[in-house]
């Protein structure tokens, strides 16, 4: 398998792991969807991006940043919203790089 193939089957996994735990907070069809697609995304970068730095802390940081924009417009109508994404951001961000890492070379 390319390694492009393996890092966005490694997100879609995250993806669907965090839309399951969406799942029990009733999240809507289109949130669902907006995390699947997000994590996909991140399979991607997290596993192409250089930075220098250990993968899950590249993981972490990549996650982390890309959920910014999320939880800055979950803040007006849910901020308690944003404490849940930022946590598992950075969970699941730590284990796509360490999965990249082993796996997508």
């Amino acid at each position: 398998m390319s390694k492009l193939f393996k890092s966005l089957i490694m997100g879609a996994i995250v993806g669907i792991l965090e839309v399951c735990l969406m799942t029990f907070q009733n999240a809507d069809l289109y949130s669902n969807i907006s995390t699947l697609i997000h994590w996909i995304v991140l399979g991607f970068l997290i596993n192409y991006v250089n930075l220098n730095i250990k993968p899950w802390l590249k993981g972490i940081l990549l996650a982390e940043i890309t959920a910014l924009p999320i939880v800055a417009l979950l803040l007006k109508s849910e901020p308690v919203s944003g404490v849940p994404i930022l946590v598992l951001s950075a969970v699941f961000g730590a284990i796509l790089g360490i999965w990249g890492d082993k796996y997508a070379k």
